[in-house]
């Protein structure tokens, strides 16, 4: 019996401590990947690991924003690596550090995670995506980088979906069979979210559900814009924003709803969906990403285009608690099967560092 060498691993990204979907994504890689190989994490803007923080024991380089520098250590790096090493790119804005670890031979993965990948990408993005092993969070992300750049179609995209941490669903609050809770960014960039098209149908809906209730958490710079919108369409009770709210009351918001609803066309996949699961609650969504992630009346409901079957079926689970407990129990159940963070773990490392990987081998 010989011990082997852990395999080396280098996980870059733009952020790993800001808020935001690829940021949670790139440290639960960091977490995942130090099991089992020798990692260190290259991070473009942040200037520091918070104190505290579960990662401060990993070796972080820190760029503070200028880009020559993460290239510098990209072409040391693969100058001195050894040729198992691997540089794993967690956003596509990073790719020209790949350069020179591809002029070395050394291996390359990048992780796709939605609208970054949903474009034309550049003559050098191609050259280094051509070239490295690819990973998506979802077969609808895969797909339309796929549409998006026919010279790259026959590039093979491994699909790794996500997953969160567990936790038992909250028993804090008594369940409200009035509130639909939305979590998202409220930004401008981020209308293809559908909240124009369900607070427009919230009066509605409302006609057919009295006293229903949308609660919309999260922040951004197109607030405003939706509040005017909600206070023009329906009573001013029956469109709640909250703003940015803290982990411990985002769960109690979980619990309190009687089910979770984004009609969200473009999400690469979709996190909040496993919140709504992991809290057994069920899921209303629309076609997309989250076909993947919520079974359509198993965990959830899938609404086509169709406003008047959209507004009948809301408000019937707003009516039927029945229902929405045996969906939510369903959902309850899938997110533990496949979503968990711990499932998310295995399916990365077998990508980057081989399934099974251990610390010795014959």
């Amino acid at each position: 019996m010989t011990i082997a060498a852990r395999p080396q691993v280098i996980v870059a990204s733009t952020e790993f401590f800001a808020p935001g979907g690829v940021q949670y994504v790139s440290r639960q890689a960091v977490a995942a990947l130090k099991q089992v190989a020798d990692v260190q994490a290259w991070a473009l803007c942040d200037r520091a690991v918070p104190p505290g923080d579960p990662l401060a024991g990993v070796r972080f380089r820190f760029a503070a924003g200028r880009d020559w520098q993460m290239a510098r250590w990209a072409t040391t790096a693969a100058m001195t690596n050894d040729e198992q090493s691997v540089l794993l790119l967690m956003h596509l804005n990073l790719t020209p550090i790949a350069v020179p670890w591809l002029a070395r031979g050394r291996r390359v993965v990048v992780f796709l995670h939605g609208v970054e990948a949903w474009r034309r990408l550049s003559r050098p993005q191609q050259f280094v995506l051509s070239r490295a092993d690819l990973l998506a969070n979802s077969q609808y992300t895969a797909d339309r980088f796929a549409e998006l750049n026919p010279d790259l179609a026959r590039q093979p995209v491994h699909i790794c979906a996500l997953g969160i941490e567990d936790a038992a669903p909250s028993t804090v609050d008594a369940t409200s069979p009035q509130i639909a809770l939305t979590v998202s960014r409220l930004s401008a960039e981020d209308r293809y979210k559908g909240h124009d098209r369900l607070i427009r149908l919230w009066p509605a809906i409302r006609a057919q559900a009295p006293g229903a209730t949308l609660v919309i958490v999260g922040e951004g710079d197109d607030r405003q814009r939706l509040e005017a919108l909600a206070r023009d369409v329906v009573e001013r009770e029956a469109v709640q924003f909250t703003g940015r709210v803290s982990e411990a009351d985002l769960v109690r918001w979980y619990s309190r709803c009687a089910f979770f609803v984004l009609l969200s066309g473009r999400e690469g996949f979709g996190l909040v969906f496993l919140e709504a699961m992991r809290a057994a609650k069920a899921c209303v969504s629309v076609r997309g990403a989250q076909d993947a992630i919520i079974e359509d009346g198993v965990t959830g409901l899938i609404l086509d285009d169709d406003d008047q079957r959209a507004v009948a079926a809301i408000a019937q689970l707003f009516a039927d608690r029945q229902r929405r407990d045996e969906l939510g129990a369903n959902g309850r159940r899938r997110f533990l099967a496949e979503f968990t963070a711990e499932r998310f773990s295995e399916r990365l490392r077998a990508h980057v560092v081989g399934a099974g990987t251990t610390d010795c081998v014959a």
